[in-house]
């Protein structure tokens, strides 16, 4: 069977949008191919529908839209919707083979959200469009620069680059970013961000919810955390973050609160 390969590099072009809005994350994707001429082919999807570009190597590029992703078959399944819309871009010309599509397939990765369309023409060629050809695919890049997931720029922020968790956050969603050392968290608008443990592996980042804030040990990477509520206050201690109560004081040294009494010498 004859192959046509794709390009490591190909244009990062998604369907245009008036405004951000927010994005279905299931009907995010992109997948690029590059001709033997040098001509990009670019594939992406969001919830309006998908656009399939055309770039020639001048730069010139065209576009046609249609509703084609609309959900991934069965890992391993045929991909009938994909086959047919091939064909129809075929007939108008706008396809990379002027060959017959006889069969298709869709795989998907959850986590990187990296796709792989596969078409194969009358002849036995193989026409793969392939997410990680694009270019600036793995944009939210994880710990040591490991494989980390890929923010669609027009709707998502990345959240955690160089963390052992990188993730994306929807634009306008009030979602913000929380990071400590080697972890990322998403918190909403209403709370705040904390953390403990690291500076490696075992760092830990979560949210603490409204009212509260986050107390961290003395040396935050050398201990645990606490969500402090109001009417609280803070204890650093050397280990751990506590929480004391209005009547409490804090002694640090023994990562304990005690009663304001208790520590009263007798006349």
């Amino acid at each position: 069977m004859k192959m046509i390969r794709a390009s490591a590099f190909a244009a990062l072009l998604l369907v245009a949008a008036a405004a951000v809005r927010a994005q279905t994350p299931a009907n995010l994707h992109e997948a690029c191919f590059t001709g033997a001429d040098g001509t990009v082919w670019t594939m992406s999807s969001d919830d309006s529908g998908t656009t399939l570009t055309r770039t020639a190597t001048d730069g010139t590029s065209s576009s046609e839209t249609g509703n084609w992703l609309p959900k991934a078959p069965a890992y391993g399944q045929p991909w009938a919707q994909g086959e047919n819309a091939a064909n129809k871009l075929v007939r108008s010309h706008f396809f990379p083979t002027t060959n017959r599509i006889t069969y298709a397939l869709w795989t998907h990765e959850d986590y990187s959200r990296a796709d792989v369309f596969n078409f194969t023409d009358s002849e036995g060629m193989i026409i793969a469009f392939q997410s990680t050809l694009c270019a600036g695919w793995n944009n939210c890049r994880g710990a040591a620069n490991s494989p980390g997931v890929h923010c669609f720029t027009q709707f998502e922020d990345c959240c955690g680059a160089g963390t052992m968790f990188p993730q994306c956050i929807t634009k306008g969603s009030g979602e913000q970013c929380c990071t400590w050392y080697l972890a990322a968290a998403q918190c909403n608008s209403t709370q705040s961000c904390c953390g403990m443990m690291g500076p490696g592996a075992s760092s830990y980042a979560y949210c603490c919810n409204e009212g509260s804030s986050c107390c961290t040990a003395r040396i935050g990477y050398d201990g645990t955390s606490s969500c402090c509520p109001a009417g609280t206050t803070c204890c650093q201690g050397g280990s751990v973050g506590l929480c004391c109560a209005s009547d409490e004081v804090c002694e640090p040294d023994n990562n304990r609160c005690t009663k304001a009494n208790a520590t009263t010498a007798s006349p």
